[in-house]
């Protein structure tokens, strides 16, 4: 994968943790359609991205993409309870390493 790559999803995954802090509450607070709207977004977010680098040969391909959003989103939901940005940052890296190609396996 290269830097640039790594560092644009990282970002975007990193833009998505910011974006989910307080979601709990949020649905509590304010439940409905409107709610879920943007939970559905975050997810199509998300999978635009995998679908992205799994089109370049960079991320796993052997898993649906919506599945691999799905894993990321929930994977960075426990951002909101780490004590840092550089757990953050760990568990960013953490969810990025599930996403790349395992070793010794090419792309289909």
């Amino acid at each position: 994968m290269s830097p640039v790559s790594s560092d644009a999803n990282a970002n975007g995954m990193q833009h998505s943790v910011a974006a989910a802090h307080g979601t709990e509450l949020v649905a509590l607070l304010h439940g409905g359609a409107h709610v879920q709207h943007a939970h559905e977004q975050r997810r199509d977010f998300i999978q635009d991205l995998v679908i992205e680098g799994a089109a370049a040969g960079e991320l796993r391909d052997d898993v649906a993409p919506h599945e691999l959003a799905t894993f990321c989103l929930h994977a960075l939901s426990a951002a909101a309870a780490l004590p840092s940005a550089a757990a953050v940052r760990r568990l960013v890296t953490v969810t990025l390493a599930g996403l790349r190609i395992p070793p010794g396996r090419s792309t289909s």
